[in-house]
């Protein structure tokens, strides 16, 4: 039995245009991995859409 490889600690949503950070939720967030929009990010990347 595989084990599912652990939630990113961040993830970056994007706009429709896919170019701009539209918002950043926590790894384990079911709204964004719903979104299909989201791409998993490091701390800074999450730091760095937030300003």
């Amino acid at each position: 039995m595989e084990r599912r490889p652990a939630p990113p600690d961040w993830l970056i949503r994007y706009g429709l245009n896919r170019t701009g950070a539209d918002a950043v939720h926590t790894g384990d967030c079911w709204a964004a991995a719903k979104s299909g929009r989201c791409r998993p990010a490091i701390r800074q990347e999450a730091l760095d859409a937030l300003r």
